[in-house]
């Protein structure tokens, strides 16, 4: 069993070494594509005021990011000091993108445990909940932009009742049946793995429906989870703008939403590479000019992504200190 481990992790981290290589492959094609000596004939079209606007708009991300944990949370019977609140969600987010899977996201539940005193399967299952609904939108968000806006009012019709649906669809698997229940924990607790853990997945699990089972908090996660999307497409709009080529808002926001999937498949850090190329070739289908596209990822990498990942340095400093306000397990 031991050499059957060991031998299936050697092979994951060979699999994650070559998807690493050919990452940094896709970057350096991105790269390429954006001619690099034409790039600072074209940064001088930016203007600071154009810079700053970009790097503002991370600041309601971040904001957004926030209360949509915390109303999560206070579903629960939680409160985390909106300052602490802030911090974890940098630390979280650097940690989500440097991990595969997203699977750095948790550090936020540890966070919340060790300094606010939420417990540890609330704090999980607030995770699980904001990454699984979060992704769930992404999809949506790409699929009926992309194929709707095109038919005017009516089309702007089916994309408000789809993004809806979607973002009640959990409430569906909040009301499963006691046998389902049952059978669910039979299997928790016979896994060899969980062992002394079944109670405090069980719990998890339990947090977790009860986020489901309310529909105003699923609505309200998902209008700040697509503003969200909105905001960080509305860089890449407010980016090609200012490099001369005038384009919908709804189809950057649709080459975000594209880009991300296509990032969080890879299991990349950050989705450096497949991200960044899925985005070129997005707006290229828009009519953007392949080397102004990669001039575009380039920049939003250097104005969203960097800024953020940078932020989480001081801000893990600042979580130093434990400030002890809410409740145990």
């Amino acid at each position: 069993m031991a050499v059957a481990r060991r031998t299936i992790r050697a092979r994951a981290r060979r699999g994650q070494a070559l998807a690493m290589v050919l990452g940094l492959v896709m970057v350096g094609a991105v790269v390429y594509l954006s001619h690099p000596a034409a790039i600072v004939p074209k940064l001088q079209r930016l203007g600071l005021g154009t810079v700053l606007e970009v790097l503002a708009l991370n600041l309601p991300v971040l904001g957004l990011r926030s209360w949509r944990a915390d109303l999560i949370l206070r579903r629960l019977g939680q409160r985390v000091p909106i300052h602490r609140m802030l911090a974890v969600q940098l630390v979280g987010q650097t940690s989500s993108a440097l991990t595969p899977a997203a699977s750095g996201d948790f550090v936020r539940a540890w966070l919340w445990r060790r300094d606010d005193e939420v417990p540890l399967a609330t704090g999980a299952a607030t995770v699980v909940f904001e990454r699984s609904f979060s992704f769930g939108l992404l999809i949506a968000v790409a699929v009926l932009l992309v194929a709707f806006p095109r038919f005017g009012l009516p089309g702007w019709a089916l994309v408000a009742t789809g993004l809806t649906a979607a973002a009640l669809a959990p409430y569906l698997f909040s009301r499963s049946s006691s046998r389902s229940d049952r059978w669910l924990e039979r299997v928790i607790s016979r896994l060899p793995w969980i062992g002394g853990s079944s109670e405090r997945v069980l719990r998890a699990l339990g947090e977790l429906r009860a986020i489901m089972a309310s529909p105003p908090v699923l609505l309200s996660a998902g209008a700040a989870t697509i503003v969200i999307y909105a905001l960080s497409g509305f860089q890449l709009w407010i980016l090609a703008d200012a490099l001369g080529h005038h384009s919908a808002i709804t189809q950057m926001v649709a080459t975000y939403a594209i880009s991300q999937i296509g990032g969080i498949v890879s299991t990349l850090p950050f989705g450096l590479g497949p991200a960044d190329i899925v985005a070129v070739g997005a707006m290229a289908r828009y009519g953007v000019d392949v080397s102004m596209a990669a001039v575009v990822v380039l920049l939003s990498r250097v104005l969203a992504t960097l800024p953020m990942a940078i932020a989480s340095i001081p801000a893990y400093l600042l979580l130093g200190r434990p400030s002890i306000t809410g409740s145990g397990e």
